[in-house]
């Protein structure tokens, strides 16, 4: 007779797994104060973003300027250096263009604090009430200091903001708040078909609306 060997069996141990802590559930509150807080560091980075794109802005302002005088000579297209995108191309143009200004600007309230707006009798378009105000304010012949030429005088963050706050009360408006409004607006002049390079920037950080006066 055959004698098989008798089958060997190997026991596993079942893998335990980690044993964690107990964590105590987040309440509302922590929740609330931790989206405010990564807001808060998002709006700021934003705000730096902000500020370089005008600063460069208003270099490239100048270099327009000069260009437009014939004190510099623009290369051709063939000649481009390469890392040149055609968006900061369309961003010389759109300054360019916007250099003349624009003849007139009318602002209707209507009841419920929106701004109807029509630029150079075109076609209007509608702005909250707060990025009316800011128009508003960049359109007013009133400014830091008398203006040099055909369009209003520039405005400061400074004077922007205390002259919103006059409407909207201290402390609820802040430097911060105005230049991401001034962001806001842009975007919306884009959307309606409006040169948003209108709203000139200075190299001292001072902004303006290109109206003729």
């Amino acid at each position: 007779m055959k004698t098989h060997p008798p089958k060997t069996t190997l026991k596993t141990k079942k893998q335990e797994k980690p044993k964690t802590k107990n964590k105590k559930p987040k309440t509302l509150l922590d929740r609330v104060v931790a989206i405010h807080e990564e807001t808060v560091k998002l709006d700021r980075a934003a705000d730096k973003i902000e500020e370089r794109l005008d600063r460069l802005s208003c270099v490239l302002s100048d270099l327009i300027a000069d260009i437009a005088g014939g004190s510099l000579v623009v290369p051709s297209l063939s000649s481009r250096p390469r890392g040149l995108s055609p968006k900061a191309g369309a961003k010389k143009i759109l300054a360019r263009i916007a250099m003349s200004g624009v003849r007139s600007l009318d602002i209707y309230r209507s009841s419920d604090g929106y701004g109807v707006v029509t630029v150079d009798f075109g076609q209007s378009f509608s702005l909250t009430p707060k990025l009316t105000d800011l128009l508003e304010i960049l359109a007013s012949p009133e400014g830091t200091l008398p203006s040099a030429d055909d369009f209003p005088p520039w405005k400061d963050k400074s004077d922007i903001t205390r002259r919103l706050s006059k409407k909207y009360g201290y402390g609820h408006v802040t430097e911060h708040s105005v230049v991401q409004n001034l962001s806001r607006l842009k975007r919306s002049l884009t959307v309606e078909g409006v040169n948003p390079a209108l709203i000139q920037t200075d190299r001292f950080g001072q902004y303006r609306f290109l109206v003729r006066q």
